[in-house]
């Protein structure tokens, strides 16, 4: 983890990627039983990712952070490239209902808002 911290920090990256690309290693290592990354090579990273989409059901977004803070530990850290990651199965993009859409059901249901508005005011306070 220091040598990814400090490997990070001369290539400049900001804070904030920082913290998430180690959050990133820290959990893939755990995952795989605190093994080094070298023991595992591209069909656990393959794994992992997988493992984020079918079990934690994350945004494909959360999956390609992962990704990358998983190539920058292999590529950049440890030296060893991972041009082919078998097996992996990408998370679903999830259906966005559209404003518009949104506001027109909000329109008709407006009793129904109302009423769950106070109900979770009730319920914390």
């Amino acid at each position: 983890m220091d040598q990814a911290r400090a490997r990070l920090r001369t290539l400049h990256y900001a804070y904030a990627t920082e913290k998430h690309y180690l959050g990133w290693i820290r959990r893939f290592i755990i995952h795989f039983n605190k093994r080094h990354p070298l023991e595992l090579g591209p069909e656990a990273v393959g794994q992992y990712l997988t493992h984020l989409a079918v079990q934690r059901h994350v945004a494909p977004a959360t999956q390609n952070q992962a990704l990358n803070a998983l190539v920058f530990l292999y590529r950049e850290v440890l030296g060893v490239s991972l041009d082919a990651i078998p097996g992996i199965e990408w998370a679903e993009k999830r259906a966005r209902i559209p404003g518009c859409l949104l506001e027109k059901l909000l329109k008709q249901n407006r009793f129904f808002v109302l009423i769950l508005h106070f109900s979770i005011c009730d319920l914390i306070l």
